[in-house]
């Protein structure tokens, strides 16, 4: 049963029934990551290593090396559009682009385990949860639990005793 408390949003008090404090946690995530992900982040970390060893070797100039940098992580967005369309998870395929783009084979390298880390199922804390839904107040907040956290933080004027 929800209880109804207050919450302080600007100085003004707004009554919504709040969550009880043994919400249960939401359901265990998991991202989808599939060979296709795996395949093309290989293959980025591939084309990217031997374009860093060819520009260190003064093979290749160094913007066109740019210019093929450009050209795979422009790769990399169209199949994570490709993927958008399609409705797959895009977990995998964005932090690949975010990773290849500032980082080129480190950061492909550098996804690999990141990869096999993410298919791990994931169970949310339901302290956790409560705990970001109170700090964006999205929740509603005790009276007394308000009070607390300002005066912890020193957001309240306390007067002294007359003695």
């Amino acid at each position: 049963m929800a209880s109804t408390t207050a919450t302080h949003t600007l100085g003004d008090l707004i009554a919504r029934p709040s969550q009880p404090d043994d919400a249960p946690a939401v359901a265990p995530t998991i991202a989808t990551v599939d060979g296709f992900d795996v395949t093309l982040v290989v293959a980025s970390a591939g084309v990217e290593s031997l374009l860093l060893m060819l520009a260190m070797r003064g093979t290749v100039a160094l913007p066109l090396a740019l210019v093929l940098h450009v050209a795979v992580v422009a790769t990399l967005a169209v199949f994570l559009l490709r993927r958008r369309r399609e409705g797959h998870d895009l977990t995998a395929p964005l932090l690949a682009l975010l990773a290849v783009m500032a980082s080129g084979p480190i950061g492909a390298l550098a996804m690999l385990p990141a990869l096999m880390a993410m298919r791990r199922p994931t169970i949310p804390s339901g302290l956790l949860a409560q705990w970001y839904e109170r700090i964006s107040l999205s929740t509603s907040i005790e009276t007394e639990t308000w009070l607390a956290d300002r005066v912890a933080a020193n957001r309240t004027k306390i007067g002294r005793a007359h003695v």
